[in-house]
């Protein structure tokens, strides 16, 4: 097993929205008497396939007449009860192939990367379950019937590496608690197979793998190539020099929910909103004297925002489209500028930092109406010329 992911239904598209994989591998090793182990997929694969439902998966390996000893049946079966919770019902049962009492080491690894993040989680055995968690709230509990014989949790790739090598390996019993690290851990059962059919040839194995996964709440990053602003530079004389700007934007939706379109009414105004953010802002233009004017947002100093629906028709939910079938809503930022201006282009120009400009924002997320007072510098502009 490599992905493993959890999340809902997104409603506007029907699809799966899903949280980072957390599983980086999770596999099954073999080894008889003091050789060193195999991987599972050493032996012959002889049936893979979907179960009775969609949630189950059967595999099967190993086949006397390919010569293999053992012969192992995998299935997999998915529970879920909401968006964050997840189980996987594991079972495995082993069966001797050789005619003869077969000393077998059965191992499996798993390699979680809960919420994606593979140096941050810590894992350690509690009444013989292992117990993953990551800082952020996430956490899996791996245990198993029988219980293993050992256990190891280490630093990855160390387990798998063992593995993996040309010596026989036994699970050392250590490094509990272990973390916060990229970590892995194993379990290992020992077993004494016979040779008679549906009496002692066999075992089973049932493992399961519960997990509680934190919802990153739904980000929505809008880019608008072709933003626009009209900027008065008021002169001395109070007279004002109009300046058209132009360029593009980038605002990020910060929606209150695993859904896009999630929204709570934070400030109690009986309107629901969520929360915004003028991530990029480049607007030029040019002065009737052919001097250039530059707006950025501040490098230092975020410009954050809302968008604001004007009725809350629908609890929990941006009352506008995609999300409600109508609506409209208010947007407004608290913008910090970082701006340059040059009247003339044969004199230098000035630079100003961290300009504001309250409750700024874009009609329909295109069109920026900007007007700040800058008789300061244009004051110290007029100074510089002749």
């Amino acid at each position: 097993m490599s992905t493993w992911g959890v999340g809902a239904i997104n409603p506007l598209t029907q699809q799966p929205t899903l949280l980072s994989d957390q599983v980086f591998q999770q596999w099954f090793w073999f080894g008889i008497g003091n050789t060193a182990e195999q991987p599972l997929n050493s032996l012959s694969l002889v049936g893979a396939g979907q179960g009775q439902t969609a949630d189950t998966i059967l595999l099967s390996y190993g086949e006397q007449l390919f010569g293999d000893p053992i012969r192992v049946d995998v299935g997999y079966v998915l529970i879920s009860a909401n968006s964050t919770t997840a189980t996987i019902i594991e079972t495995v049962q082993i069966t001797n192939l050789t005619g003869a009492p077969l000393d077998l080491h059965w191992f499996e690894l798993s390699n979680f990367d809960l919420e994606g993040g593979a140096a941050d989680d810590s894992a350690e055995v509690t009444a013989g379950s292992i117990h993953q968690t990551d800082p952020n709230g996430s956490f899996i509990d791996v245990s198993s019937s029988p219980a293993p014989n050992r256990f190891q949790i280490d630093a990855a790739p160390n387990i798998v590496n063992s593995l993996n090598d040309t010596a026989a390996t036994t699970l050392s019993d250590t490094q509990s608690p272990f973390g916060p690290a990229d970590l892995e851990h194993a379990f290992q059962w020992d077993f004494t197979l016979g040779f008679q059919p549906g009496v002692d040839d066999s075992v089973m194995i049932q493992k399961t793998k519960a997990g509680t996964f934190t919802q990153p709440a739904a980000i929505e990053t809008d880019h608008f190539p072709e933003s626009t602003a009209m900027l008065q530079l008021q002169l001395p004389d109070l007279s004002m020099i109009p300046v058209a700007l132009k360029g593009p934007s980038t605002v990020q939706v910060m929606f209150e929910g695993t859904l896009e379109g999630d929204a709570n009414d934070t400030d109690s105004n009986l309107r629901e909103e969520v929360p915004t953010e003028l991530l990029s802002l480049n607007l030029l233009g040019i002065t009737p004297l052919g001097g250039a004017v530059f707006f950025s947002n501040s490098r230092t100093v975020a410009s954050s925002g809302q968008i604001e629906e004007s009725t809350n028709n629908t609890t929990g939910t941006l009352d506008v489209p995609p999300f409600t079938p109508a609506g409209t809503a208010t947007s407004s930022f608290d913008v910090f500028f970082d701006v340059f201006v040059q009247l003339d282009p044969m004199q230098p120009g000035i630079d100003l930092h961290n300009i504001a400009c309250v409750a700024c924002g874009p009609s329909g997320g295109r069109l920026w109406n900007l007007s700040q007072n800058v008789a300061t510098m244009v004051d110290t502009l007029q100074e510089q010329r002749p």
